[in-house]
């Protein structure tokens, strides 16, 4: 089963799937930090979707995205997916950077904590 997310697209609302919606979420925010009217280019967005789905319930898909993007002469998508992928890649990197510090520090502590407990009951 594929997650889905609910989102506002211009003045419509649209269901759709998590990797499109991350791809897309992406993209807006590369054009925005481009300094382009992100206002007009989401109306724009809204409402070719809103000619493309048929129902409620329908599903707008990565193909969808990519073809509106095409359709609508907007800057490539390709440059944004790859720095999209770069991006989680960094941060997948940075976690578990992080992650194996958190475990040795965790591990010098927990052997001070016991060669302490140690040295106490040799006292006592």
């Amino acid at each position: 089963m594929k997650q889905v997310v609910k989102a506002s697209i211009g003045r419509w609302a649209f269901t759709l799937e998590q990797p499109a919606y991350d791809f897309l979420d992406a993209y807006l925010t590369q054009i925005k930090a481009q300094g382009h009217d992100l206002d007009t280019i989401e109306e724009n967005l809204g409402s070719y979707f809103s000619t493309q789905v048929n129902n409620v319930s329908q599903v707008v898909t990565m193909q969808q995205i990519q073809q509106a993007i095409q359709d609508l002469g907007l800057p490539a998508f390709e440059t944004f997916s790859s720095d999209a992928e770069h991006q989680s890649a960094d941060e997948n990197g940075k976690n578990k950077i992080e992650h194996c510090w958190v475990r040795i520090t965790m591990t010098v502590i927990m052997f001070l904590l016991g060669r302490m407990g140690v040295c106490l009951g040799l006292i006592m």
